[in-house]
């Protein structure tokens, strides 16, 4: 049976690159702990010549090894405080360079994994396998070295004092070595078992905070309780048969060395009574015997251990191993005040075989305003994903000015472009850094230059930290058109020459959302607007509407002139009054 397989080693390695910018610190460490338990080996050899200097009376002998003693601590305990200051600071950051590196392989992966990925599985490795890693590479590969190293030691000791007392210690090291061999395989799989269940427990309680409101207004908090109680339930049951695998695992190794031990009391005391052994000896051999005893259950162990940390090695290689996005690729967006065309595009999610967008085509005028509607399914949010390169068609062809998007690297294309979704994510800082995180340099004049201009003025006026006010998780202290306001106002500070508006007054009263109707109207003299609505009374005003349904353009003009030929359009207005 394989102790490790070889994916597992191919893991191994891999792992390794986190160890080079530690390297030296991790060679103090190593060292630093070596010195301190070869040191701290030296008492128990000392302890017995003090018991027999006693049993023949020689005081000075007494002083001398108290001396020496003394000497032995004060070096040890210095090595020791080293290991332990430079062994924290490396796993921390180690700990934090494998989260970094994780984050990094996340936020650049393609827009189509996010709606695949296990998101609780990427909480609970960035959280705990990054430190179960961390400590392996630092604590434990280094405490198995010591194990191995005192283990070494004892042996010279023992066999030194006494061969027959060593060959029966040394009896039970096989059998306590395939007892944790079959009880590692175990523990393996129950690990397994529980990271899994954790993940699952993470991505439902990360589903519950994000769609509380929405549970409490369909009154189901008792179907989610229910559900949490579940999972806990099944997260309970594993954990306690993954506990009860260990505590098997460690009641086996402690039946075998605990007989030995009997054993080698039992013939010790023969050989002292025949004078074969000395007392002083016996104390000594009985040291080291409980270090080489102590040693081998750290040997032994290792198999678990090495299980364990190979699932975390494994869930964070899968994190790493998905395809991310290539931003640079592709040519620069320089100029992009030209129209936006699509021509005979066909597009499915991978999920889908059906088209969600069929043989559409359109001309976007620049800086203009621009209306998509129709019902929910008919792939107007779709239009917004390929324009800003979350997709890529699969058919047919979309154009900015007279480039080609699909030869246009995603970092220009989205440089250029702002994209407000129906609830727009501000982000759980200060107002100021909100627009700081799209442009670095903004100054806070700039800001409220730009607050002037979204009509937020006043309410900026009330907030007693103004600019530094911080927004709250999704900026649920201010209101909807607040926070519309707010987002139109960093896509003005971004200066995109493309506006994306995915629905923005759904959520607003009338008032509001013809004010901000105003807003994007007057926007659209520095930019190009494409924006979707539901609500057809606020934008009866906007020249270029484009209904759509089922994927493709049915008809195109002013509201005028749609109520006027196309019997659906006004099917739309009807319902969507």
């Amino acid at each position: 049976m394989k102790v490790i397989t070889n994916d597992e080693k191919r893991l191994y390695k891999k792992a390794v690159k986190y160890l080079y910018p530690f390297k030296y610190r991790i060679v103090i460490i190593y060292l630093s702990t070596i010195i301190s338990n070869l040191l701290g080996l030296l008492p128990i050899l000392y302890m017995g010549k003090i018991i027999d200097c006693i049993v023949t009376s020689d005081l000075n002998g007494v002083k001398s090894i108290i001396l020496k003693l003394i000497l032995i601590y004060l070096v040890s305990t210095f090595f020791s405080i080293m290991e332990t200051f430079f062994a924290n600071q490396t796993i921390n950051r180690m700990a934090k360079s494998i989260k970094d590196s994780l984050y990094e392989k996340i936020i650049y992966y393609k827009f189509s994994e996010y709606n695949i990925i296990n998101h609780g599985k990427l909480l609970t490795t960035l959280e705990n396998d990054s430190i179960v890693v961390s400590q392996f590479f630092i604590n434990e590969i280094l405490n198995t070295a010591i194990a191995l190293l005192t283990l070494i030691v004892s042996i010279v000791f023992i066999f030194s004092m006494s061969f027959e007392l060593s060959m029966i210690a040394i009896i039970s090291f096989p059998i306590t070595f395939i007892g944790n061999i079959i009880f590692g395989s175990k523990s393996k799989q129950y690990s397994n078992q529980s990271k899994s269940i954790k993940d699952r427990y993470y991505n439902f309680f990360k589903d519950t905070i994000d769609n509380i409101k929405q549970i409490k207004c369909l009154n189901i908090e008792r179907e989610f309780r229910l559900k949490n109680n579940s999972i806990t339930k099944h997260d309970s049951d594993v954990s306690i048969i993954l506990s009860v695998v260990n505590m098997f695992s460690g009641l086996f190794s402690s039946i075998v060395t605990s007989v030995s031990e009997w054993l080698t009391m039992f013939v010790a005391a023969i050989l002292i009574i025949n004078s074969d052994l000395t007392i002083g000896t016996y104390v000594a051999f009985n040291g080291y015997l409980i270090k080489f005893m102590e040693s081998m259950k750290s040997l032994l162990s290792v198999n678990i251990t090495i299980q364990t940390t190979s699932v975390s090695l494994k869930r964070i290689d899968d994190i790493l191993c998905i395809d991310t996005e290539e931003l640079g690729k592709g040519i620069n967006l320089e100029n992009s005040n030209g129209d936006i065309v699509f021509k005979n595009v066909y597009f499915k999610y991978k999920s889908n075989n059906e088209y969600v967008i069929k043989n559409l085509s359109a001309r976007f005028k620049k800086n203009t305003v621009s209306v998509l509607v129709g019902e929910n399914g008919a792939g107007k949010t779709t239009i917004l994903d390929l324009l800003a390169k979350l997709y890529k068609v699969n058919n047919g062809s979309i154009y900015i000015g007279d480039k080609n998007i699909d030869s246009l690297s995603k970092e220009s294309v989205r440089n250029n472009i702002s994209y407000i979704q129906q609830n727009p994510v501000i982000f759980n800082d200060t107002i100021f850094n909100n627009f700081r995180f799209v442009k670095n340099n903004i100054t806070k004049e700039e800001v409220l230059r730009i607050i002037s201009l979204v009509g937020l003025s006043k309410m900026i006026k009330t907030l007693p930290r103004g600019l530094n006010t911080l927004i709250g998780n999704n900026g649920h202290a201010f209101s909807g058109g607040e926070r519309q306001r707010i987002a139109i106002g960093i896509a003005l500070a971004k200066k995109s020459k493309l506006l994306l508006l995915d629905e923005i007054t759904s959520d607003l009263d009338g008032k509001a959302e013809g004010n901000i109707i105003d807003i994007i109207k007057d926007v659209s003299k520095y930019c190009t607007v494409i924006m979707i609505a539901h609500r057809i009374n606020s934008i009866k005003n906007i020249d270029n509407i484009y209904v759509l349904k089922e994927g493709f353009i049915l008809a195109k003009g002013t509201h005028e002139e749609l109520l006027k030929k196309c019997g659906y359009y006004s099917s739309l207005v009807g319902k969507y009054k």
